[in-house]
């Protein structure tokens, strides 16, 4: 087994909470559920069933595409996702959470082993898993792409990725996450293009499809209106695209996964409706012993005492100390007071200062940040300095150069002939000198930035916006026929060169 890890401070203030979350019980000693796993009708289970079951039903139906005989659910709560794809498709399944308290009630109601775990460093051996799932989880964790990599390291066939957090470009990216720049201990801290989820989950066959929420549904239906209202939002699903709200990604890592679905969508319907368990009054067994299955895994560790049970679940971490909190939330409160209490700025201001706050919560992180900087309390004054905030922007920048931009033409999936056009646009914070097509390795100038007073407009308080156009036709396809990964780099003013779009296309001569 893997040496255990010493949980974040911000993965600890997350285990705390979740701890006390998943301990809850109502007046009359039922424990109160996350999912829906007590029916429609019951007032024990968290509010946003239909949206729960909606998403419940959309997994199953993408997880019916791939072959699978184990399944690990990452950040699975109490077990019912991993509980749903063992019963319809008789898969073993396995539970992880960074709750022990989730995952001993993943026991105790679906008889799951579970195991408690930091997300981005799962304790399990390479490819142990025929499928591994991970649902609205990344978008809550302090390293997402990292737990992306631990996800497909452990995932032997597919993996399967829900976020509702998600944006179809990068500047929406940017904008969104200035508004989820929030310090809850489980609050939304990520939001996600596809670029994002490529980097993490490397080289596949992937297939995407968007998520739609049941705003205009009350949740105080009866069962029948409930089952036709899920039908219609099941129905409106499609690919992302701008104003989506989230994305179920089925990524395939060997060619022979793809499978016909076993199931129609009312037939998941129908087991969805009949999964119902009583209401759960036991408390939890202390003294519960560590689950059969994951012997081989845990139990020479705990026979030495290297790893501790809660209720028969195996804790794969440390928990940090307190003093590792306490220096972790005065640098929260630094952050709050530098940014948060500041009214939301215009959107070409807001951009700078998403990408600001993205790269001072790195440099936090890190220990990078220089002199007096070093110190929260020091860095709060020197941050209230317009001039010293001029100058730490400027060594931020120098750390990572910072653009934004948009291919217009053509779309992500296109077929592209001889003498296609293609275009758009790209906006740094220096001046940019030339634009690169780069594929396969080989990158293709494409000249100096052509002006675009469209983009100037969109950017009034950047004065390099109005130069910033691209544009030209792709020659030479025959030697690239085939399905190819196409970036286009915007080279700066100084040397720095960044990828500001990148996108997949069938080149055909």
């Amino acid at each position: 087994m893997r040496e255990l890890p010493v949980l974040t401070p911000h993965e600890e203030r997350a285990r705390r909470f979740l701890e006390a979350r998943f301990a809850k019980t109502s007046a009359d000693g039922v424990y109160e559920a996350h999912q829906a796993i007590y029916g429609w009708d019951s007032p024990y289970s968290a509010p946003g069933k239909l949206m729960r079951f909606n998403l419940n039903h959309a997994i199953l139906r993408a997880a019916g595409q791939v072959r699978f005989a184990s399944v690990l659910d990452v950040g699975g709560a109490e077990g019912y996702l991993a509980h749903l794809l063992a019963e319809v498709y008789g898969a073993e399944a396995t539970s992880c959470d960074l709750s022990a308290e989730a995952c001993a009630r993943g026991t105790q109601l679906f008889g799951l082993p579970t195991v408690a775990v930091s997300a981005s460093r799962l304790p399990f051996d390479d490819a142990s898993f025929d499928l591994v799932t991970c649902s609205e989880v990344l978008e809550h964790l302090e390293d997402p792409i990292g737990t992306l990599r631990e996800i497909r390291r452990v995932a032997r066939r597919a993996v399967i990725i829900t976020t509702e957090e998600f944006a179809s470009d990068g500047l929406a990216a940017y904008l969104e996450r200035f508004r989820l720049a929030d310090f809850d201990a489980h609050g939304e801290r990520n939001i996600f293009t596809r670029r994002d989820l490529e980097l993490g989950l490397g080289e596949g066959e992937r297939r995407w499809c968007g998520q739609c929420k049941p705003h205009q549904y009350s949740e105080h239906l009866d069962l029948a209106t409930a089952r036709r209202a899920l039908h219609e939002i099941a129905a409106a699903e499609s690919g992302p695209r701008d104003g989506e709200e989230g994305i179920i990604l089925v990524q395939g890592l060997d060619a022979d996964v793809w499978r016909e679905r076993p199931f129609d969508d009312e037939a998941l319907w129908t087991k969805l409706f009949a999964d119902v368990h009583p209401p759960l009054r036991e408390p939890l067994d202390m003294q519960r012993g560590l689950h059969p299955a994951l012997l081989p895994l845990f139990g020479d560790a705990l026979r030495e005492g290297a790893v501790r049970l809660h209720a028969g679940v195996p804790l794969a971490y440390r928990p940090a100390d307190d003093a590792a909190l306490d220096e972790q939330a005065e640098r929260l409160e630094l952050l709050r007071r530098t940014f948060l209490a500041r009214p939301l700025p215009a959107p070409p201001e807001q951009i700078r200062e998403a990408a600001f706050l993205e790269r001072v919560l790195d440099a936090l992180r890190e220990g990078a940040l220089p002199g007096a900087l070093a110190s929260p309390r020091d860095a709060a004054r020197t941050l209230d300095d317009p001039a010293a905030r001029a100058k730490l922007v400027a060594a931020l920048w120098e750390r990572e150069p910072f653009v934004t931009g948009r291919l217009e033409a053509p779309l992500a999936g296109s077929v592209v002939r001889e003498g296609d056009a293609f275009g758009g646009w790209a906006v740094a914070h220096v001046p940019i000198t030339s634009f690169v097509l780069r594929v396969d390795g080989r990158e293709f100038d494409l000249g100096a930035p052509q002006p675009r007073p469209d983009v100037a407009a969109r950017f009034p308080e950047q004065p390099h916006a109005g130069a910033s156009g691209f544009s030209g036709a792709f020659l030479g396809v025959a030697g690239f026929a085939g399905r190819r990964r196409i970036a286009f780099v915007a080279r700066l003013e100084g040397g720095a060169s960044a990828v500001f779009a990148e996108v997949e296309l069938e080149l055909r001569g």
